[in-house]
């Protein structure tokens, strides 16, 4: 039913933002405001000042907390694929090909695409996961400098490699489309692969805070190599974390691709034959982004090649 489907959605993006943004944010956000207060005025100073508050200057202390504690978890929620992009290199990559230059890790991850690609069976395998193909029709596609920039590449890249269909312009027009079911299920694995990277970020922004504030509280060398080493751990440990459900997101959007990129076909007058959907593909991609005249009514050259007579007419 509708209404059901509509319902599992609501719950997902609930879910998500409850575990994906609001949780993480409360608990980085109250470790660093911990190490801040510890550093300046000292935990006992700053509980004697909150006992000699009136009950209603605490309620509105509190009511102020959740609110910025809520517009917080809001921005991370409004940039959760901003945060996808920033791991998987792409302002990385951007800012140095400003001046030309390649991104570091760019060069490795080319020379460990190759050896997989003429290995053993299993590290084709793996290279299926890891990397974007090396040759298409297109020529080579470029490889980003982290390990998930690559892993969610390959997914992406799946659908050009497999049957010449533009990702980047067909998976909007895809994704409505899906089973309900399969929608819900897709945004499941999406928010499992988002989690670790917001713990990832939100670890490493407050490990910064934590350790300039005890810093330049002159706190104790120890406590300060400490924040540093654990919220560094904690947010490499995070991304390793994020690799996997990077790896099955990638899959669900394979799985897409596989089971139902004929519902594509099905929105515009296209092809007689399942075989002819390459080129179907090919038309309705000049049609939509490059503003090539539609002409619905013609037979695709390939079917023409395979019956020199359209079926209409005899043979």
């Amino acid at each position: 039913m509708p209404g059901d489907s509509l319902k599992d959605l609501t719950e997902v993006f609930t879910r998500r933002f409850l575990l994906n943004a609001l949780l993480p944010t409360f608990v980085f956000a109250a470790a660093t405001a911990t190490l801040i207060v510890h550093s300046t005025a000292g935990l006992p100073a700053a509980a004697a000042w909150w006992g000699r508050l009136d009950a209603l200057t605490k309620i509105a202390m509190a009511l102020l907390v959740a609110v910025c504690t809520f517009f917080l978890s809001s921005a991370v929620a409004s940039q959760w694929r901003g945060l996808i992009r920033l791991y998987e290199g792409y302002p990385l990559v951007g800012l140095l090909g400003r001046f030309q230059r390649s991104a570091p890790g760019i060069s490795a991850h080319e020379a460990r695409r190759a050896r997989l690609a003429d290995t053993s069976r299993a590290e084709v395998t793996d290279q299926y996961y890891r990397y974007p193909p090396e040759d298409t029709d297109e020529g080579p596609i470029p490889v980003l400098p982290t390990r998930l920039g690559n892993i969610l590449l390959a997914g992406e890249y799946y659908s050009t490699d497999h049957y010449k269909i533009d990702c980047v312009v067909f998976w909007p027009r895809l994704f409505p489309l899906l089973p309900p079911a399969f929608r819900t299920n897709y945004q499941a694995a999406q928010a499992n692969a988002e989690f670790p990277l917001v713990v990832s970020f939100e670890a490493a922004v407050a490990t910064v805070i934590g350790a300039t504030a005890v810093l330049l509280g002159h706190g104790a060398p120890l406590l300060f190599a400490g924040v540093v080493l654990v919220g560094a751990a904690l947010s490499y440990g995070a991304y390793v974390t994020a690799l996997t459900g990077a790896t099955e997101l990638a899959e669900q959007q394979r799985t897409a691709w596989d089971l139902y990129r004929d519902r594509l076909l099905r929105q515009w007058p296209s092809v007689l034959d399942v075989r002819d959907e390459e080129e179907a593909f090919e038309h309705i991609y000049g049609f939509v982004v490059q503003g090539f005249r539609p002409q619905w009514d013609r037979p695709h050259r390939r079917y023409l090649r395979r019956h020199p007579a359209p079926p209409d007419q005899g043979d």
